[in-house]
């Protein structure tokens, strides 16, 4: 899943939290992930960190955000993150492109063809369509708390 479209926000109102305290968790996400981990589901994560390029911010500083975010969920999570800057795509690693997926795919020996990305928006569908895995809305995930994961939203 996207951290930064499904899970967290900063509560200082920045693209992603900056620090530990900026942390925030959208609601229902605790309940909704401690319901999917038990039913068995695999949860992984990526983040867009493009401030660490602009020296904004360090590696060592999205460590502590996901650490905090960690212990708000209850639950460490498998995040892997882009560090590279904003405008045109320079690497693998960010959405649209599959790189991270592609990664936690081989960390993990998943099948693609049964894993779901939790998202939002284009850049979330064409990752997910590009990874060979189901888009499952984060808006969708979320609102219903006895939704199913073995069937998940079409795509519309």
């Amino acid at each position: 899943m996207d951290l930064d479209a499904a899970v967290w926000r900063s509560r200082r109102g920045a693209r992603s939290p900056a620090d530990p305290d900026d942390v925030e968790l959208l609601p229902g996400r605790t309940a909704t992930l401690a319901r999917l981990a038990d039913e068995g589901w695999l949860l992984l994560g990526t983040t867009w960190q493009p401030e660490i390029a602009a020296g904004e911010r360090s590696a060592a500083s999205v460590a502590a955000v996901l650490r905090r975010a960690f212990e708000l969920l209850g639950r460490d999570l498998d995040v892997r993150h882009c560090p590279h800057p904003a405008g045109p795509p320079i690497c693998w690693c960010r959405k649209p492109l599959p790189g991270l997926g592609v990664l936690l795919a081989r960390a993990h020996g998943l099948d693609l063809a049964a894993s779901r990305h939790v998202g939002r928006g284009a850049a979330d569908r064409s990752f997910a369509a590009r990874l060979g895995v189901s888009f499952w809305p984060a808006d969708d995930l979320f609102r219903d708390p006895s939704s199913s994961p073995e069937s998940p939203p079409a795509a519309p």
